[in-house]
């Protein structure tokens, strides 16, 4: 099956069904089950009401709330199979692998090679939850929100989610196409990740090309995605895979004063994590101990300058190829403003 790929894969909290290589069916019926290459079969699922749930651990509860239709087309289990899985009254049904934790739950079927997975976080005061499945014919991931009442998973209506020409920083135009018709992407989580990740693969490419004439197209992604999220809401943080492209942007937080207030610590600790989706590499710099320079991993700055004026505490912000921003120690919010437009002329 995916072999290596599929027992990377996990699930987070995210509220929308995604199907990257298929539609979820239209039967209310049972859990939609499956062998091998057999055709899915519906079973009856009123007996999930009798299953013994109120004892099991919290994340199997949450599981069990997901609808008939939710769960996919692609699926090895009726609902009483699974629950003897997950309680393991009978862990050796389909030789199953089954992981489950506070926030993660995942049972892989050797049989019929499909290896299932549920991820929760929360923003706010919502729960997420990100499923997926993964067969030997690529994955289905949805994401959903649960209700107040705790009871039913609801689809996420809105979600960012990377365009399959957001991997790469250049295509031609016969690659491009390429990547729009037969590009796909799969979703990751780790167990002990808050993030989704996103990584093309150009594996299932050749695959959904099927021996179409992109068999000379292998070039490696420029970027893969994490979907990050807070209280406030989902966002993507691109991650860069070809060391090349990496911006040259730089921020340091300096003290000419020698006294640096807890306050002066907590806002430049704050600026440096609120800019890192813009690829900011973040340093603190006390120029009484560092003899005027600023040390940054590949780069090193010399402000012997900065002696000719009055000593304070600030910020100093650096992309190659621009003038530098200079900026007096303030709050964090009105200094990170200034710092994206510095950075993003679009922000």
């Amino acid at each position: 099956m995916l072999n290596g790929i599929i027992y990377r894969l996990s699930i987070v909290g995210v509220l929308i069904f995604i199907n990257s290589c298929g539609s979820a069916p239209e039967d209310d019926g049972g859990f939609i089950t499956s062998s091998g290459g057999d055709e899915p079969v519906v079973e009856d699922s009123a007996v999930v009401t009798e299953l013994d749930l109120a004892s099991q651990p919290l994340m199997v509860r949450y599981f069990f709330k997901f609808k008939d239709y939710q769960i996919g087309d692609d699926y090895c289990y009726d609902e009483i199979s699974a629950y003897k899985t997950l309680t393991e009254s009978d862990p050796d049904l389909f030789g199953t692998e089954i992981v489950i934790n506070d926030d993660y739950l995942r049972f892989e079927n050797d049989e019929c090679f499909v290896t299932t997975e549920f991820k929760i976080m929360s923003t706010g005061e919502t729960k997420i939850g990100v499923l997926l499945q993964t067969s030997k014919n690529g994955q289905q991931a949805g994401y959903y929100w649960l209700d107040e009442d705790g009871e039913n998973w609801n689809e996420v209506e809105s979600i960012p989610l990377p365009k399959m020409w957001d991997f790469y920083y250049s295509l031609e135009d016969s690659e491009q196409g390429w990547v729009d018709d037969f590009g796909y992407y799969y979703v990751y989580v780790r167990e002990t990740s808050k993030q989704v990740s996103f990584e093309f693969s150009l594996w299932q490419m050749g695959l959904n090309a099927d021996g179409k004439e992109i068999m000379d197209f292998n070039k490696e992604p420029d970027f893969s995605y994490d979907l990050m999220h807070d209280d406030n809401g989902f966002w993507l943080k691109k991650v860069y895979e070809n060391e090349e492209l990496k911006p040259n942007r730089f921020f340091m937080a300096y003290s000419e004063t020698g006294e640096i207030s807890d306050d002066f610590s907590y806002f430049s600790d704050m600026i440096g994590e609120q800019l890192k989706d813009y690829g900011v590499e973040s340093v603190y710099a006390d120029f009484s101990q560092t003899d005027y320079h600023g040390y940054f991993a590949k780069d090193t700055f010399d402000f012997s300058s900065m002696q000719q004026f009055e000593p304070r505490n600030g910020y100093w912000f650096y992309e190659k190829g621009k003038e530098p921003l200079d900026l007096e120690y303030d709050m964090v919010d009105p200094t990170v403003k200034k710092a994206k437009r510095y950075f993003d002329e679009k922000y």
